[in-house]
């Protein structure tokens, strides 16, 4: 009966750091304004495209406008 009551307050114990842990997961920032304009810049120059390039200031409207609903 001992073994099983020590297993119980094992699993409780790990149950409560899970949840703590979920907690502080769900209270951090998913992605920084920063990086997400780091990545928009790594993505466009990958076009290879100039920066005068119809394709290159559509794509760059379009992951500036994807980073706005992000943000929201």
């Amino acid at each position: 009966m001992a073994q099983v009551e020590t297993r119980l307050a094992d699993n409780l114990a790990i149950q409560q750091r899970l949840n703590e842990r979920l907690i502080a997961l769900e209270q951090q920032p998913n992605t920084s304004g920063s990086d997400l304009e780091a990545l928009s810049q790594r993505v466009l120059a990958q076009l290879h495209l100039g920066k005068q390039a119809p394709g290159y200031k559509a794509a760059k409207k379009a992951l500036s406008n994807f980073i706005t609903e992000l943000g929201k």
